[in-house]
């Protein structure tokens, strides 16, 4: 870079390019070379972010922050840049973003004649995300607030005309990012950009600006993606910095990760995300793009000795209340290529952990596409298990809608939109890596096409599911998936009852444990409720051998009246 003159933006250094040793103003602290400068404007201004506590707190930068500072703002004896282009591939709530927006605040308060953009994969996102965070990072520092008063924050432009500085942002296309010659561009996101054609334009903006810096803020995304690729380039290129910050397990993430992460709940996402997602966003791990939706060891923990389709459900609910559902997933043509699929399913509560279990009832494959075929089938299912809601999949079912709408089957049409699909898969993934989804070994052909389904990220942090290629099928897992997701309200009870009639009329029935007391009346014997109580208050303590849970307790803690209480006056 070339010394700059004394009307350039640089204009507090001597003529030589170097800064004045014996300077008092703050602004030219603010500017010595690098993370000097730097240090001293957080020292000074005192910059409040908001914090797990959720105040506005002065900023304390952390070690691994400090180290990153130093080596990706490193300047020469002249006080310019040795790197055009940082970024931080962070997990999610690492700080990223904050950082920046204090960089970012940093530059348009130290510098001159700065024009700096703001980037984010949507103009939502870069309100939300970095413009808003600018603000309020402003609003909530005196210092800060006292250069840029109310009146320079405008709807998409914070302004510094003392200084003749702009951060701005506008609508996220490539007609937009032309023409602005910009000395910082600040990126957000970059691992869910939908179209990279105004990442690109506007860094060709940064050309002929001396000095000029692209810093990016990014989760990791899967291999050979485009974060990827400039990380590859920062070890040829000496003047891209990246940072990737990744933990190989759960352990290391929970020693090392900043401490206003909460454990915990982090913890907690690993049994409701997709595994990849898991990886990503919080131990900062990159994947492939396609990965297998089902690995061998999660569909082992699936198969069970069972037979179907299931005639006694008594066998698999043991007296607890459940819930039937059913999906159909149909094929195309009348005859081969895909497969036309009913699936239907129990949903039950576990006695072990309450959490709900889910087995397959009966699973059935049409060679013959037909409408006759496949209402014989329901129907004979309807007859045989009561369905509680069946999902039928959007595509040439209208014929089969207005017969179950006549058979008073409740049933709800779904379109295999990425919406739905994401709604419904990582359930059907959570459900089967617990061990909750029970399916028969026997069942040679939804074992196989699980092991070769897959999930392939998306741009905008979406998936697809499919087969893993097109020698593949997955039809039986796409009416698994909709059966099990014809029962997504329903919220399982270990146990329920109906009425409680009560024919007891003397005053010591207010003693009974079916009617708030704590004791088993002598009246028992001939009390259908108390019986089916008892019942299940035995087959509840076949599970739990060493719970010393009373019946009074169970009763209170497990069971769901669902019914009355029915009595006559003593």
């Amino acid at each position: 870079m070339s010394k700059p003159s004394a009307k350039s933006r640089h204009s507090l250094r001597n003529e030589k390019g170097q800064f004045s040793p014996s300077a008092d103003n703050p602004v030219i602290r603010w500017n010595l070379p690098g993370a000097l400068g730097f240090a001293h404007w957080v020292k000074e201004v005192q910059p409040h972010v908001l914090t797990a506590r959720n105040r506005y707190e002065p900023f304390r930068p952390t070690p691994k922050q400090l180290t990153v500072i130093k080596k990706a703002f490193a300047a020469n004896e002249s006080g310019n840049f040795l790197l055009s282009l940082s970024i931080l591939i962070w997990p999610r709530r690492h700080g990223k973003s904050t950082l920046l927006a204090l960089i970012v605040l940093w530059l348009f308060t130290s510098r001159q004649n700065l024009t700096i953009q703001l980037l984010g994969n949507t103009e939502q996102h870069t309100k939300r995300v970095q413009f808003n965070t600018l603000v309020k990072i402003i609003q909530h520092t005196p210092k800060l607030k006292r250069v840029v008063p109310e009146n320079n924050i405008l709807s998409y432009e914070i302004r510094y005309p003392g200084r003749s500085n702009v951060i701005q942002m506008n609508a996220v296309n490539t007609a937009t990012s032309f023409g602005d010659k910009i000395n910082v561009l600040w990126v957000s996101d970059l691992h869910a950009c939908p179209d990279m054609a105004p990442f690109n334009a506007l860094q060709a903006s940064l050309l002929d600006s001396e000095d000029s810096l692209c810093l990016i803020d990014s989760n990791v995304d899967p291999i050979d993606g485009s974060v990827h690729a400039l990380q590859k380039e920062a070890e040829a290129d000496k003047s891209i910095f990246a940072d990737h910050v990744f933990y190989k397990d759960f352990e290391e993430y929970a020693q090392k990760a900043p401490p206003w992460i909460n454990r915990q709940k982090a913890k907690r996402l690993e049994k409701t995300t997709l595994p990849t997602d898991f990886k990503r966003d919080i131990l900062g791990q990159r994947s492939d793009a396609q990965n297998a939706l089902f690995p061998g060891e999660v569909i082992e923990l699936c198969k069970t000795k069972y037979q179907i389709p299931v005639t006694d459900l008594t066998e698999l609910t043991n007296g607890r209340s459940y819930k039937v559902g059913a999906g159909l997933d149909r094929s195309k043509s009348l005859v081969g290529g895909d497969n036309t699929v009913w699936t239907v399913v129990l949903k039950v509560a576990s006695p072990e952990h309450g959490e709900p279990e889910i087995f397959l009832l009966s699973q059935t494959v049409f060679r013959l596409n037909t409408a006759n075929a496949i209402k014989k089938q329901i129907l004979k299912d309807h007859e045989q298990y009561q369905l509680d809601n069946a999902v039928l999949e959007n595509y040439e079912v209208s014929d089969l809608k207005g017969w179950l709408d006549d058979q008073k089957i409740t049933n709800e049409l779904l379109s295999a939109h990425d919406t739905n699909q994401n709604a419904s898969f990582p359930e059907f993934y959570r459900i089967a890596k617990e061990g909750r989804f029970h399916f028969p070994e026997t069942l040679t052909g939804l074992e196989s096409e699980m092991r070769t389904f897959a999930y392939t990220q998306k741009t905008g942090g979406k998936y697809s599911f499919g087969h893993a290629s097109q020698r593949f099928k997955d039809d039986r897992v796409y009416s698994t998936n909709w059966a099990i997701f014809s029962l997504r309200q329903a919220v399982m009870s270990l146990y329920t009852i109906g009425h409680i009639d009560c024919r007891n009329k003397s005053t010591r029935r207010a003693f009974c444990v079916l009617m708030g007391g704590s004791l088993a009346l002598l009246c028992k014997e001939s009390c259908p409720a108390y019986q089916k109580t008892e019942s299940m208050f035995q087959e509840y303590k076949r599970f739990r051998l060493d719970d010393d849970i009373t019946l009074q307790d169970f009763f209170e803690t497990k069971v769901r009246l669902e019914g009355a209480r029915i009595y006559q006056a003593a």
